[in-house]
């Protein structure tokens, strides 16, 4: 059993790091949900392109204001993802065709960084892969509440995740096949939440949208969310 939680454990790491938690199994829904979760994951299906900018809250008690992040998230279906920190540190995180790489942002550009954490992330972006069709049944680490319509509570079976996870909410946008937001509590006064914004569905991609970087961020582009993301 100690060797199942620590795997658990390490698994989990890079969503404290990058405030999400799209990791749970699929419960029993009450009547209202099942109307609400079969016109999601209906929307989901016919999604085929997805962008949007985010914002990032970090809760801390000792902070009087939150440390906010700032980026853009690219989806593009089969198993195209692109998740990038804008501000205030630049990072980059990559999927295609099922691998995942990781960017971090130098004087001289983006680098690759293919340390230890990268394996993380490989569950981590199969986690949200998921998401992103409307499948939430595929780890049973967390126990799924669902709440009023639009609105889901997962809580981790094992305590030793709820040391660093006591529970995640997800709230459902009234865009169909869409989340609104991630909220991660990580203890009583420690939070990190993600709130995406100009969301853009199966709208046309740049075509270097899942390019590896050369060095050099992309050109700006009008069009993209994060340009009006504060």
């Amino acid at each position: 059993m100690k060797p199942k939680q620590s795997s658990n454990i390490d698994r989990l790491r890079p969503w404290m790091t990058m405030g999400m938690g799209i990791l749970f199994i699929l419960c029993l829904p009450h009547p209202g949900w099942t109307s609400t979760l079969a016109k999601f994951k209906a929307a989901a299906q016919k999604i085929h392109t997805l962008r949007a900018g985010f914002v990032q809250e970090k809760h801390l008690k000792i902070l009087s204001t939150p440390l906010l992040s700032h980026g853009i998230f690219y989806y593009e279906a089969p198993d195209h993802l692109r998740w990038e920190y804008l501000t205030p540190v630049k990072s980059l995180l990559l999927m295609n065709d099922g691998r995942v790489s990781r960017y971090i942002w130098t004087e001289d550009g983006f680098v690759e960084n293919s340390g230890l954490g990268v394996r993380g992330m490989q569950g981590v972006f199969g986690e949200i892969h998921s998401w992103m069709k409307g499948d939430f049944g595929h780890d049973p680490a967390f126990q799924v509440v669902f709440e009023e319509p639009g609105r889901i509570l997962l809580v981790p079976r094992e305590k030793a995740l709820r040391r660093l996870i006591s529970k995640i909410v997800l709230l459902i946008s009234d865009q169909p096949g869409v989340i609104q937001s991630v909220t991660v509590h990580e203890g009583k006064d420690a939070f990190t939440r993600i709130v995406f914004r100009h969301i853009k569905v199966n709208a046309p991609l740049e075509a270097s949208a899942f390019d590896v970087p050369n060095g050099k961020p992309p050109a700006a582009d009008n069009t993209n969310p994060h340009m009006n993301t504060p």
